[in-house]
């Protein structure tokens, strides 16, 4: 029996008071494995083109999901091919994924949904799996409960995704500018040369500026180069 309170609605106020993209997944994953009742909840995120495991409310889903990235083959990847929910009533007796199914069932899964969370522009943000040892009690109205979910899932992820992207970029020119004043004050030069001599250390050395930068803050010198003694 589902909760007769709206699972959106608390799934929701919950998001909208956390912030960070790990933060925001660990915490639904388990919210949502209490608003629905079933034992296994887990999140994958894209990145770079591949599937990725963020977050599980139980580590046996977090092999099953590391299985399907090993295989490259599950309900997360058919989910991600189109836009409706990929379900089984029972994995024991399933002949779609003949690899990763047998391994998933070991785990002790039997019931198993995936929903594709879809990020701005509609492009692939990730998947939703749910996931229960109970065989055959996936109904329409788990279903009818679990895809609004994800909708305002992907929304508060991408959201987080964003936030994160901007925090580090922000903390990245924080680290530049505070080598920049390093170099300045010990050579007596102005930003834009500072920055200068910053920047050809980082393509001599075939490192990233903010690394190079880092380094300079940490040691107060400014790194080694090939051929340099």
């Amino acid at each position: 029996m589902l909760p007769t309170t709206s699972p959106t609605t608390q799934l929701v106020g919950l998001l909208h008071e956390l912030s960070g993209e790990n933060q925001v997944a660990t915490a639904a994953v388990q919210a949502v494995s209490r608003l629905v009742g079933w034992d296994g909840v887990s999140l994958m995120f894209v990145r770079r083109r591949r599937l990725t495991p963020l977050a599980a409310s139980d580590p046996r889903m977090t092999f099953a999901d590391e299985l399907q990235v090993e295989y490259h083959e599950g309900p997360a990847y058919d989910a991600l091919s189109g836009t409706q929910p990929v379900s089984c009533q029972d994995l024991a007796g399933s002949e779609r994924w003949t690899t990763w199914a047998p391994p998933a069932q070991q785990l002790g899964w039997r019931s198993w949904v995936s929903i594709r969370l879809a990020g701005r522009g509609g492009s692939n943000l990730g998947v939703l799996s749910v996931a229960d040892p109970r065989p055959a009690i996936l109904d329409a109205e788990l279903l009818g409960v679990l895809q609004p979910l994800a909708v305002h899932l992907s929304v508060a992820l991408d959201v987080a995704r964003i936030a994160d992207t901007l925090t580090t970029a922000a903390e990245t020119r924080e680290r530049i500018g505070q080598a920049v004043g390093i170099l300045m004050e010990r050579y007596g030069v102005d930003a834009a040369q500072a920055f200068a001599v910053l920047n050809r250390y980082s393509q001599n050395s075939n490192r990233k500026l903010h690394d190079v930068a880092e380094e300079l803050m940490r040691t107060r010198r400014l790194p080694q180069t090939r051929g340099s003694s």
